[in-house]
């Protein structure tokens, strides 16, 4: 089970040395540095592999597949969750409100579309099971009317699909930084607001996917978790890629709806658990929206849950004094209405970028040029 560097929740006794390594937290021990001696040795090797495959299709060695439609990428360095997805959902309503047609390629993680292409929504909510599309391709189903979304490993074909069967003029790739087989126009790379790149490492060793380097690609640096609307950390940018534009996010919460639909009021005493990247954030939303939580429980992120574990955590929650339980609208698609009596209701949530929210769209539309021109 990985979290992010940061997370202060309940975690396992693996997972805890794991964030320990991670953050160099005990590093003067023995054993710690002998632990961390073999990963640091890997993420060696990783590096190497990182620098031969971005030397491979810097040189035209590794092909690229530059699709009519326009392409935008939008991903992160680290592993764990930083907002990729609602951010994905977020650019895809408003091409279509502005008459594209967006389509998302997502790679439907921890689902079974394989290389696919698996056509799990056409832009009228979910065609597959969760559990064969993944969460984060099933959340974009539900949350994108209109809006075709595809999901495989292979986003060749997934992008092949898209322009033949739904005539796509726009391709958002879902988590794509790191995928550079489809040629793109704009790259989005999210941030934390808070975290220092500078002192992570590379797999294993560490959390990033990437050095940090590599955030020379994008276009747009999103910094999640804002606190205010000036981008943070402007130096970092310079150093790395002073030609992005900046924009600060963080999540405004539309309040919360139950399972079936229908309001929920936000005062009762509540349960909250959830399986994502970035559990704290979601906490944090909830006391920002003054829900009172008497309980919490963490799960690995993309967890999948079964009906026994959601009427334990019903219990847990009588026992707590809750009256319902509360969790993320990529949590409750993998939870069946009839699992549990109990009140179960969903924290919506919409990215927010501090009035800047025209000025973004104004960046995308004129980057991405007129529907039909050449990249």
């Amino acid at each position: 089970m990985i979290r992010p560097p940061g997370w202060e929740g309940p975690v396992s006794g693996d997972e805890r040395w794991e964030h320990r390594l991670w953050t160099k937290k005990g590093e003067g021990g023995l054993t710690g540095r002998a632990a961390r001696s073999p990963l640091t040795l890997l993420s060696g090797v990783y590096h190497f592999g990182v620098q031969l495959r971005l030397a491979g299709y810097r040189m035209g060695f590794i092909p690229r597949l530059r699709p009519e439609a326009k392409v935008i990428s939008v991903g992160n360095l680290t592993v764990g969750g930083t907002g990729k997805t609602p951010l994905t959902a977020w650019i895809a309503r408003r091409l279509k409100d502005n008459g594209r047609s967006p389509a998302v390629l997502t790679r439907g993680y921890k689902g079974r579309a394989g290389e696919g292409p698996l056509t799990v929504s056409r832009g009228g909510g979910l065609l597959v099971p969760v559990e064969e599309a993944g969460d984060e391709a099933a959340f974009l189903a539900q949350r994108l009317h209109g809006v075709p979304v595809i999901a495989g490993s292979d986003r060749a074909r997934s992008a092949e699909l898209a322009m033949r069967e739904f005539k796509a003029t726009d391709l958002i790739l879902d988590d794509g930084f790191q995928h550079l087989a489809l040629e793109r126009d704009l790259d989005f790379l999210v941030v934390e607001a808070g975290r220092d790149l500078d002192r992570e490492h590379l797999l294993p060793r560490g959390p990033l996917r990437e050095p940090v380097s590599a955030a020379s690609r994008a276009h747009v640096i999103i910094f999640s978790g804002a606190k205010d609307e000036n981008p943070p950390r402007q130096k970092w940018m310079d150093q790395y890629c002073g030609h992005a534009a900046g924009f600060a996010m963080r999540y405004r919460a539309l309040g919360l709806v139950g399972l079936a639909g229908g309001i929920r009021p936000l005062r009762a005493p509540a349960f909250a658990f959830c399986g994502i990247g970035n559990p704290e954030g979601f906490f944090a939303s909830l006391a920002d929206q003054e829900v009172p939580v008497v309980g919490k429980e963490v799960f690995e992120d993309h967890h999948l849950y079964t009906q026994k574990e959601v009427r334990r955590l019903a219990e847990t929650a009588r026992k707590a004094g809750a009256t319902r339980l509360v969790t993320t609208e990529k949590d409750a698609m993998k939870i069946g209405p009839d699992w549990t009596r109990f009140d179960l209701t969903v924290l919506r949530v919409e990215p927010d970028f501090f009035g800047r929210e025209q000025k973004l769209l104004d960046f995308i539309l004129r980057n991405l040029g007129p529907v039909g021109t050449a990249a």
